[in-house]
């Protein structure tokens, strides 16, 4: 709400000056269709599937000495210490596969911001020569608009910019 009440106020200050040319960017369309984005997110999909495999693997190793300890507990004649000692040992394990399937969410974010923020900055830069080109007054994201004309929406030649200047 904030962004938008400080853009509002921007588009009326600076009509009242004069002749404006405004655009639109969809920014987070950019990230995801530049031919970067999309080797990047793959490059992070392949590796999100790996370590769910991994991870997948040990919750079933988890899960089977599980059911030996619901089968061993129902059993009267087991031997109680050893039935603790399992317990504890599987509380254990369950708390690890918890912390590294976080720590795996949180490693992946991370690259995924990385990688953004590359292709963000490199960007920047296509759209600063399209702005001086086109003789935009200011570019607008998207996601601080609840409407702009579709005609003003430059997302496309960003993309297309982009792609021709970093293959």
């Amino acid at each position: 709400m904030k962004y938008l009440l400080m853009a509002l106020s921007i588009l009326i200050t600076v009509s009242v000056m004069g002749a404006n040319k405004f655009a639109v960017v969809d920014m987070q369309r950019v990230i995801l269709e530049v031919s970067q984005g999309k080797k990047a997110m793959s490059i992070l999909k392949a590796e999100k599937a790996k370590k769910e495999k991994t991870i997948n693997t040990k919750k079933q190793n988890f899960m089977k000495q599980q059911k030996e300890l619901e089968e061993m507990m129902k059993n009267p004649a087991a031997d109680k210490a050893k039935a603790e000692a399992k317990y504890k040992q599987l509380a254990q394990t369950y708390q690890m596969l918890q912390m590294e399937a976080q720590k795996m969410q949180q490693e992946l974010m991370k690259k995924e911001q990385a990688a953004a923020k590359k292709i963000l900055e490199k960007a920047q830069v296509v759209l600063a020569k399209i702005v001086k080109k086109e003789k935009f007054t200011m570019v607008f994201n998207k996601a601080a608009l609840l409407y702009a004309p579709p005609a003003s929406d430059i997302t496309n030649q960003l993309i297309r910019q982009y792609d021709k200047s970093y293959k």
